[in-house]
This record gives structure tokens, C-alpha cells and sequence, in this order.
């Protein structure tokens, strides 16, 4: 089958509002239309939502659905096959027993959501502006082993559960294209506010210019940014939403400062951001690599040390024969994770996991690495009753003593969340 034309990728859904910056939305909120217009880009968009338009946490998940399809290297059926458990670890979020109903809701919002939209880019004399139509969604299938309990009747996740997600065609696409956002993981780990995670997410996206640069500042007016975030409700609950969220980016140094100028839906809000320019040649460089130059933008931003070691390593792996599916995907981890790629600086040594601090066994020692690294592959595809992906198994060979202790230990106890963390 021929790639779709247009793809859908984690940048269209922040541009688009499909997912509401909002913390919760009303059990009615299913369907909407909005036109709006950030910059010389005007938006017009249709979702239709059977079990409820995506909000919050739902772009937590999705995000975690999209790192394990391109850690399990981009398979070409779009099939992503993981625990429960391990998604809700992922996406960040403290594993608790009403966790797992509301990943079951997520997950059915995001199969469920469809919608059309519409992008125009305005000339500079706002007399013809040019873009297209496309009706789209995000998964083909979603699989969800459940159980029920007497008395209420409710299905229910297990925390073994293994969720099965096929993704569609165009946003599977999108993925290995390199067209998916790229954002600070450590800075969402300090946003404990959903709301700021969000609205990060959306500021990021809207920075993006037409020729790929990331702006400096970015200057909306309120009426179209609360549409753009999907945030619905009265005026000043909206404010307030914001307002918290400007105040935990402005502490976590994502935003140098928010001014507002107006009153009410007129207002105009402009957004200074902290972020450093990046070096023009390392995002050459990063582009000629298959990086999208937003993302490009933002690692040699964010990471301007780590670049030109990583690609040098991975300029280096390929010279050896290493062939990845996606190279800017492959590049893009080797900068934000050089742990994992000798050569390229980390801030800081690694530490091993707990369990990889124990002891190990004599005879784990005397045996030569290349037949190590072949046993735990054998044991790893008994335990997992699949093969080692190229990523998985490009991991295992660079572990060191410590981790290869440690993964050695978590098959020998059947602890598959265990295993696939420290393949990461």
C-alpha cells in the first residue's frame, strides 16, 4: 500500500486543539467547530468525539503511544503492544488503581475522536491565502483485555494487561517521517499542572514558523487562543486557566514573561520565551541528518554540546553496517539520550538501576560479551515470546556490566516492566 499524501502528526493535533489544554471537559463536550487564526495561519476545524473530545492527561498518553512505536522501530503493521503498566509509567503518571479506568477512558477517547480540519497561510497582503482540506484521526483499532466485577458490572484494566494499539496509516506515517513534536521531557516532569503541560505543549507548536524556525516571541489575541487550546467555559474561569499555567512555565524558565494588553475576548496576550537561539549550523546539521527542523531547532537549543558527537556516532554506526528505519528519529535519541551512545556527553554518569547494583554471579563474568549479549537475546525472546527489535537490541549491546547484571536478573524473575526499562 502507497504512504498516505497527508500525514497526521502530534504537531497538526496541538495546532488543531484536538486535545483540550483543559484538566477535565463537560460528558457533552463531543463534537465542536472552530475557526481561528495564530499568526498569518488561519485554523478551521470539525471533531467529532462519540465518547468525548480528548483533554488533559489524554496528550500524556498519546505521547507515551507514540515514544514506544518508535522505540519498538516504526513496525510496519503500526502495532503497538505494551503493558498497562508500563504505559501509564511512561506517560508519566503515578500508578494507582483509579489509574488504570482512566487510561481505559483515554485510550477509547483517542480511538473514537475523528475530525476535519482546514489550513490556510495568509499572504503578507491578507488577500489570497493558500492550504488544503484533510478528515483524519489517530488509531484503526484499539484492543483492551478487561474484566468485570460483580455487582457494578464495570469493566475494568489489570495491571498485566497488555494493551494492543494499531495506529492509522497516516499517523504511523507521520511518525517515521520525523513529523512529531519534540519536546523537553525534563521540563514536563517538573509541570505538575496538566494545564501547563498542555499549554506548553500548544506554545511549542504555534512557535513553529512557516520556514521551521521556532519564533521568539509569539503574539495571539485571547479570543483565537482559547479556541486554539480548546479551553471552553466562562471568560474569566478561562483567564484563571491560563494564568496558573503562565505562572508554573514562567517558574519551570520555558517563559521569560506573558504580557496582556486589552480587556476581555480582545485581549492580546504576547509570549516571550526563555529559550536560547540556536546555532544556524548545528541545525543545518541536524537537518541534513533527517531531523525536522523544529525539532531541529530545539535540540541545538537545548543541547548545543551534544550534536555533533552524536552524529558523529551515528555517521559512524551506519559506516559499520548499522541500518535504521528512521534516521532522524535515531539521531534525535542519541542527542537527547547519550547515555546510550558512547559517544556523545552526557551531563552527568547514568546511574544504574537498583537491581543492577547487586552482586554478579561468577560465571556471568567469565563469559565473553559478544555470547553474553546472545543468551540474554535468546532469554529475552523466551521471556517476551518475540525477538529483540533492532532499537531493543542496538541498546543491549552498548549496556554495561551493571545492566547487563540487571537485565539478566529482571528475565530470570519474569519481570517484564522491568526487562523493557532498561532496554529503553
Amino acid at each position: 500500500m502507497a504512504p498516505p499524501t497527508h500525514y497526521v502528526s502530534q504537531l497538526d493535533l496541538t495546532q488543531l486543539g484536538i486535545v483540550s489544554v483543559l484538566r477535565s471537559l463537560p460528558d457533552d463536550a463531543k463534537d465542536w467547530e472552530e475557526v481561528y487564526r495564530i499568526g498569518q495561519v488561519e485554523y478551521r476545524v470539525s471533531g467529532q468525539a462519540p465518547l468525548g473530545r480528548p483533554f488533559g492527561v489524554d496528550a500524556d498518553i498519546l505521547l507515551a503511544v507514540q515514544t514506544l512505536f518508535a522505540r519498538g522501530d516504526f513496525p510496519g503493521d503500526n502495532f503497538v503492544d505494551t503493558s498497562a503498566y508500563g504505559l501509564l509509567s511512561l506517560a508519566g503518571h503515578h500508578v494507582t488503581g483509579d489509574t488504570y479506568t482512566r487510561l481505559r477512558e483515554s485510550l477509547l477517547r483517542l480511538k473514537a475522536v475523528q475530525w476535519t480540519y482546514s489550513r490556510y497561510v495568509w499572504r503578507d497582503d491578507n488577500r489570497v491565502a493558500v492550504g488544503g482540506t484533510v478528515a483524519t484521526g489517530l488509531f484503526a483499532q484499539v484492543e483492551l483485555p478487561e474484566r468485570l466485577q460483580a455487582g457494578t458490572h464495570a469493566a475494568e484494566l489489570t495491571t498485566d494487561a497488555r494493551v494492543r494499539i494499531y495506529l492509522t496509516p497516516a499517523f504511523a506515517q507521520s511518525i517515521r517521517a520525523g513529523l512529531y513534536q519534540l519536546l523537553d521531557g525534563a521540563l514536563l516532569d517538573r509541570l505538575e499542572q496538566p494545564a501547563a503541560r498542555s499549554l506548553y505543549r500548544v506554545l511549542q507548536a504555534h512557535r513553529v514558523q512557516p520556514d521551521g524556525s521556532l519564533a521568539g516571541t509569539l503574539r495571539v489575541s485571547l479570543r483565537d487562543w482559547l479556541r486554539a487550546c480548546g479551553i471552553v467555559g466562562r471568560i474569566d474561569s478561562a483567564k484563571d486557566t491560563l494564568a496558573r499555567a503562565h505562572d508554573a512555565l514562567q517558574a519551570a524558565g520555558y517563559l521569560e514573561s506573558v504580557e496582556s494588553e486589552g480587556r476581555g475576548q480582545r485581549a492580546v496576550l504576547t509570549y516571550h520565551f526563555a529559550r536560547p537561539h540556536a546555532d544556524p549550523e548545528l541545525v543545518e546539521l541536524l537537518v541534513k541528518w533527517g531531523v525536522g527542523r523544529p525539532g531541529a531547532q530545539a535540540l541545538a537549543a537545548d543541547y548545543p554540546d551534544r550534536v555533533r558527537p552524536a552524529v558523529a556516532e551515528i555517521e559512524a554506526r551506519i559506516a559499520e553496517g548499522f541500518k535504521p528505519r528512521s534516521l532522524g528519529a535515531v539521531v534525535t535519541d542519541a542527542v537527547r539520550n547519550p547515555g546510550k551512545y558512547p559517544g556523545a556527553p552526557a551531563d552527568k554518569p547514568s546511574k544504574a538501576p537498583r537491581s543492577a547494583r547487586k552482586a554478579p554471579a561468577a560465571r556471568e563474568m567469565d563469559v565473553a560479551p559478544h555470547d553474553r549479549h546472545e543468551a540474554l537475546a535468546s532469554a529475552f525472546r523466551i521471556a517476551m515470546r518475540r525477538e529483540m527489535n533492532l532499537y531493543e537490541h542496538e541498546v543491549l549491546t552498548h549496556l554495561g556490566d551493571d545492566g547487563l547484571n540487571a537485565l539478566s536478573a529482571a528475565l530470570r524473575d519474569g519481570n517484564k516492566d522491568l526487562v523493557l526499562s532498561i532496554l529503553q
